[in-house]
């Protein structure tokens, strides 16, 4: 009996398993996509069964939803698959396990460009100028910086063992240097993105007061990380405790300036914040979607304009705001409200910033990760549109009338290596060794309430452009314009215009040089001896044949 059953049982088992497979054609046509699901299934199952070598199904299922992502040609709308989740998260949040320093390659060694606060490396004793030469006896000359990093992360809890060098110079191969040995319990981290232009090792602290006699503040945001706007808060608050102890008066602080220059961005709810703090009312930004409202019920959100509430820090406050051609993003939220308001709350110097205007939308799948979608734009109060364009001759913020001010490529370097010093993290009670002579100078005079010394020592162009506007702000009730400014709406318009052409004909000069070098490469393979029948070039007539 059992015997007559089983070409039954067989039979079932196939038409059975012919029904699972085609579950998803059949879902697909009672929802109206048969025949998208059918090919993609197809797709998936000849690949399964016929491709040469066996196929993981992750990597089919990652591939087929990064590929319609990327048939948008958005790159910001991306597929985030789960073994790639905890660090998307944790880099969207400013949250990483590690020692907890700022690290770049040097030769064979990582160099320590700076303890961050708090950290088990500012525990440990590290310090700017270290150089670790080996991690857990594993040596690192062979190593990307990237490679070196991840040996340097891990589980929250666990010990890292480093070989330091300090002191010495590649002179004398840092033969001199002082060779330490140290141990380090990795952690699970969380960096304020608000930073000073200053670290006071004494106080364990940034310095944000950059004029003390004229009352203004410096206070810059790497990102809106999700912490950006309390961070800012409480930097304020502790300003507010040594300014005005009693808390009576009103105009305890004269002047903010707020860097967002290189600030990609982040969460959009961090810059709404931030603006809500600093405004009393009116439109921080709005956004919209392809889709009408009542669809957006349905489908993505809908599109909405966030004002301010009522209420706001450092009323008394002249707010300067510093952006540049890196200013992405939640960036440009912030700088547009603030600077688009009536009267302006904030006076923007620099540059026009990136463009980046999109909202994107993180969606869980059921496939474990998440598809980072962009589903609405930006727009400023005035309706501006934030977004960049192929045909756009506008997007993003400008800078106020007369406070257009460029940088050079080597200015940006200059500032970049003074901040290195400046905002280096000590550790507490370490003696700091010898700097250079230039570097020491800035330690030692560190005049940043002079804006002629920021200029030609920092050569930061737009910093001391900032200073001097607010300086003259608090002394006559006027800002003071840079060098060459021009207060004329036009005249800041056609100079912001001006740089953006400059750069694409660089940029065309650059690609153009490329293809010349490309084009010169064919040629010179166009001269070349042919290739045999086996790919490889034959070795020239009077050459030996190579050993077998």
């Amino acid at each position: 009996m059992q015997r007559r059953l089983l070409p039954l049982l067989l039979v079932l088992a196939v038409l059975f398993g012919a029904f699972l497979v085609r579950v998803p054609q059949l879902v697909g046509y009672f929802t109206g996509q048969q025949g998208f699901i059918m090919a993609v299934d197809e797709a998936r199952e000849l690949i399964r069964n016929r491709y040469v070598e066996a196929v993981d199904d992750e990597k089919l299922l990652t591939g087929a939803i990064s590929g319609m992502a990327e048939s948008l040609k958005d790159p910001y709308t991306s597929y985030i698959p789960p073994s790639k989740m905890t660090d998307f998260s944790k880099d969207l949040l400013g949250q990483f396990v590690g020692i907890g320093a700022t690290v770049r390659k040097s030769g064979p060694h990582v160099l320590i460009a700076t303890p961050l606060p708090a950290s088990p490396a500012l525990r440990a004793g590290l310090q700017p100028g270290d150089r670790v030469a080996s991690i857990d006896g594993a040596s690192l000359a062979e190593l990307t910086i990237d490679q070196c990093i991840d040996k340097l992360k891990g589980v929250p809890g666990t010990d890292v063992k480093l070989s330091i060098l300090r002191g010495g110079s590649e002179a004398d191969s840092f033969a001199t240097a002082e060779k330490l040995e140290l141990t380090l319990q990795r952690a699970e981290l969380s960096v304020s993105p608000v930073r000073g232009f200053r670290w006071l090792a004494a106080s364990n602290k940034w310095d944000h007061l950059i004029d003390p006699a004229a009352r203004i503040a410096y206070l810059r945001i790497e990102q809106f990380s999700g912490s950006a706007s309390t961070d800012f808060a409480a930097a304020l608050e502790d300003l507010r405790r040594l300014l005005d102890p009693s808390g009576n008066d009103p105009a305890w602080l004269r002047g903010i300036i707020l860097d967002l220059r290189d600030n990609p961005g982040g969460l959009l709810d961090d810059a709404i914040k931030l603006c809500d703090m600093l405004m009393d009312s009116g439109v921080i930004v709005s956004t919209r979607s392809r889709v009408d409202a009542e669809a957006s019920k349905k489908v993505g959100r809908r599109g909405e304009s966030v004002s301010a509430t009522t209420g706001q820090l450092a009323p008394k406050a002249e707010l300067i705001v510093l952006i540049n051609g890196r200013s992405a993003s939640a960036s440009e939220v912030v700088s547009g409200a603030l600077s688009e308001q009536t009267p302006p709350r904030g006076t923007i110097i620099g540059t026009r910033s990136f463009g980046k205007g999109l909202v994107q939308a993180t969606e869980p799948m059921t496939t474990g990760g998440i598809l980072k979608l962009t589903e609405q734009f930006y727009f400023l109060p005035s309706g501006r549109l934030i977004q960049r364009k192929d045909d756009s001759v506008t997007w993003g913020v400008d800078p106020a009338p007369g406070f257009f001010v460029p940088m050079t490529d080597e200015q940006e370097v200059a500032l970049l290596r003074a901040r290195d010093v400046l905002e280096a993290v000590w550790p507490a009670g370490a003696s700091r060794p010898p700097l250079p002579p230039e570097q020491e100078a800035l330690v030692s005079e560190a005049r940043l309430s002079d804006p002629e010394w920021i200029r030609t020592k920092l050569q930061d162009q737009q910093l001391a452009a900032a200073v001097a506007a607010l300086q003259g702000k608090v002394a006559t009730g006027t800002f003071t314009l840079p060098p060459g400014g021009d207060a004329s709406p036009l005249a800041t318009t056609k100079r912001v215009q001006a740089a953006e052409r400059a750069a694409l004909e660089r940029s065309r000069e650059r690609l153009s040089r490329e293809l010349d070098r490309v084009e010169l490469r064919l040629l010179a393979l166009d001269g070349a001896e042919p290739a045999d029948d086996t790919g490889t070039t034959p070795p020239a007539p009077d050459a030996p044949a190579a050993p077998k």
